[in-house]
Order: C-alpha cells, then sequence, then structure tokens
C-alpha cells in the first residue's frame, strides 16, 4: 500500500461480501488498493495527513481537499441506520456523471470518485472530485486528482 498511511474505522467483517455486491450494483469493479483498504476497515478515515492538493475545474485554482472519512460500506451493528454506499448511490443526484462512483464525501460536500468513463483501465480508474455546485455538461464539475487510486493515497499529506 502506498506511504505507511494509518487508518482507523469500523469493523469490516462482511466486507468482501459487501464488495461483491456493491460492484454488481454500479456495474464495474473496485481497484485493488481501495479492496484492501476496504477489507479491514469499514468507513475507512486516514489518522492524520488526509489533505490533497489538486486544480479545480469549478474555481480555477489550485484546492485543498481533506479525504475525511470514506462512504461505509455497511451499517454497524451499533448504528443499522447509518448511512452506507447503497444509500449514497441511490441518493446521488439525477445530474450525477455517468460511469463515476463515488467513494468519500468531502466536508464541502463535494464527492470524491473512481472516473471509469476516462479509465485507460477499467480496474484502476483515476480519481476526481464531483463539485456538486458544479454545471453538469459545462467541464467544470468534474476535477482530476490522480491517475488512480494507489496514486491518491501517495498525495495525501498533513492539511496545509
Amino acid at each position: 500500500m502506498a506511504r505507511d498511511l494509518e487508518w482507523d474505522g469500523d469493523d469490516a467483517s462482511g466486507n468482501v461480501e459487501a464488495i461483491a455486491r456493491i460492484e454488481e450494483l454500479v456495474g464495474h469493479r473496485f481497484p485493488p488498493a481501495y479492496k484492501a483498504v476496504v477489507e479491514i476497515y469499514d468507513g475507512a478515515s486516514v489518522v492524520s495527513g488526509d489533505a490533497f492538493r489538486f486544480a479545480s475545474s469549478l474555481t480555477g485554482r489550485s484546492e485543498v481537499y481533506g479525504l475525511g472519512q470514506m462512504i461505509r460500506l455497511k451499517s454497524p451493528s451499533d448504528r443499522p441506520n447509518a448511512a452506507t454506499f447503497e444509500w449514497y448511490w441511490k441518493q446521488r443526484p439525477a445530474r450525477f456523471p455517468e460511469n463515476v462512483v463515488p467513494f468519500a464525501i468531502e466536508g464541502g460536500g463535494d464527492w470524491i470518485c473512481f472516473d471509469y468513463g476516462n479509465a485507460p483501465n477499467p480496474t484502476d480508474p483515476p480519481v476526481v472530485v464531483v463539485h456538486f455546485r458544479g454545471t453538469p455538461g459545462s467541464g467544470n464539475e468534474i476535477s482530476k486528482v490522480a491517475p488512480n487510486f494507489l496514486a491518491f493515497l501517495e498525495m495525501l499529506s498533513e492539511d496545509e
């Protein structure tokens, strides 16, 4: 795995089955590096150093976001009504870009996603940010972040 990131999250028992179910739901296979994290931690977050810098197509400036907590694959036993990947997938806006699959939501409401529509390797897609304030079809609703999930993890650093 990229760098020696310290992860935190809930028990991920049952996530192997959840991953297969969600891959079927979205019609795409998740990257191996992503699976390696969520098979151990559900609702994973990096303990420290989760900031990443990218060129925002929405603002035209360099922005710094935090990964925050990745979307849970299943509800924890002590919170059966917690939002899960399936809930977010079904609740995504009608104008959400096609072939883009979210894996985290940053604090301002933008989605951190895999972009299967622009993936040279369909099992290791680029990471993008989908801006909820962007205008669909304008070119400003999606910002490229990293060529794949492993490269994205390499970008993570202390807050700037």
